[in-house]
């Protein structure tokens, strides 16, 4: 079969098991990674905003008919509208993961790229997941070493860093008041101007 890019939002009740801040690594431990293997690449991200709670799931495959009784157990669960087609290209090699000086401005050379390490980081994941006896998914737990707090993904996270010295930005919004809270640039972005009278101030947290 040919090689094809599809797509999926599934949308997840906040009912258990999906009833916490781990619902994407819950739905990933159920439904993705059970088909694995079938996929060449992957890559799902989580979504939460007023009222909407949602899942992303884009893969190709080569073996997608063997994969519609999967998709229409999905879409049976949840709801869903099915796959649609995915645009990688469009996507992933879109301007914000492509420098304008970049040396190579090729769209799809970056989106392959991109495509090829968030599959890693998805392969990752799965691989660090564990089922707990409620029937919730969530990360391994790793502090013996005293390098983590949490998980062992903090480790990967502090050498991607480290390589890289992307740096960790964040919006300390509300920091006069009784809740002050982080947001991300992105998110904060949409928030102030919602709230464009809210005090905050921008934080670097260094890698």
């Amino acid at each position: 079969m040919p090689l094809v890019h599809k797509t999926i939002r599934i949308d997840l009740p906040p009912v258990a098991p999906y009833d916490t801040e781990y619902y994407l690594e819950t739905f990933a431990g159920e439904f993705i990674l059970p088909i694995q293997h079938l996929l060449e690449r992957f890559w799902f991200t989580r979504y939460k905003i007023p009222g909407e709670r949602y899942v992303l799931f884009r893969f190709s495959t080569n073996d997608f008919e063997q994969l519609v009784p999967h998709f229409e157990l999905i879409c049976t669960r949840f709801g869903s509208m099915g796959c649609d087609e995915y645009d990688f290209v469009s996507d992933l090699g879109a301007p914000r993961f492509l420098g304008s000086n970049a040396r190579n401005q090729s769209q799809r050379e970056r989106a392959e790229l991109i495509y090829d390490f968030l599959t890693t980081a998805a392969k990752l994941l799965l691989a660090s997941l564990i089922r707990n006896r409620d029937g919730r998914w969530q990360h391994e737990t790793e502090t013996s070493t005293g390098q983590n707090l949490q998980t062992s993904l903090e480790s990967v996270h502090h050498l991607l860093c480290n390589m890289t010295m992307i740096p960790t930005v964040a919006l300390f919004c509300n920091p006069s008041r009784e809740t002050p809270f982080l947001m991300s640039p992105l998110y904060a972005s949409y928030y102030l101007q919602e709230h464009p009278e809210c005090p905050h101030v921008t934080v670097q947290i260094r890698y």
